[in-house]
């Protein structure tokens, strides 16, 4: 089997993220993909995403922003008894970001890198479903302009660290109404889950939930 599919961003603005003139206006972007299942359970995939926005700051400055990203791997869905589900795939990434600056400076950067995921999902109940995943990045590689923070010098290539991502969830199967909430990494001092540092906080549930309704 093959599935083909198109994502679109048609519309997507801000306003006043530091004072009332500060505007953030998204240009037209999205993913388009493909999945081939070419053994029962077991399936290659491959997608592209591009996206782009625009910033203005109140004193008028404007930042242009450009991304990019390819992914190719491998993924396996294996049933584990009955109620049991164990998830595992690899990819690779490439992205590329780059952004023009308010003197009119194009700074480039790419990165490469190989996560492995394996995911676990247990069927509690007709309407719980429980969920834990463990990601790792096997290798990595960073490129880019000095301006980015991880990049010590321009054209500096360097290896990337090591890194597990940790995340845990819950669904709720109401019949046409599905409802997910996710828990991650978070920093140590409970900030932003999407830095994805630190421990797992279940006061962080409600940042990623999902509402799906089918008519």
């Amino acid at each position: 089997d093959m599935d083909f599919y198109l994502k679109f961003i048609i519309k997507d603005r801000s306003n006043g993220a530091n004072n009332e003139r500060d505007r953030w206006d998204r240009r037209n972007g999205g993913r388009i993909g493909l999945n081939y299942e070419y053994k029962s359970g077991e399936y290659i995939f491959a997608s592209y995403d591009v996206d782009g926005a625009k910033y203005t700051n109140g004193a008028s400055a404007e930042l242009d922003y450009e991304t990019s990203e390819y992914n190719f791997g491998w993924s396996k869905i294996k049933m584990v008894g009955e109620f049991h589900r164990l998830i595992i795939d690899a990819r690779l990434v490439l992205h590329k970001e780059q952004f023009i600056d308010a003197t009119n400076a194009k700074n480039l950067y790419k990165n490469m890198y190989i996560p492995v995921n394996i995911g676990f999902e247990v069927i509690a109940n007709s309407w719980i479903i429980l969920r834990g995943s463990v990601t790792y990045e096997i290798y990595g590689v960073d490129k880019g302009s000095a301006t980015f923070a991880n990049v010590a010098q321009n054209d500096l290539k360097i290896t990337m660290a090591n890194k597990t991502t940790v995340n845990a969830g819950i669904g709720f199967d109401l019949g046409s109404l599905k409802i997910d909430g996710l828990i991650g990494t978070s920093d140590t001092t409970g900030g932003n889950i999407r830095t994805k540092q630190g421990k797992l906080q279940l006061k962080d549930l409600a940042s990623r939930v999902s509402l799906t309704y089918l008519f």
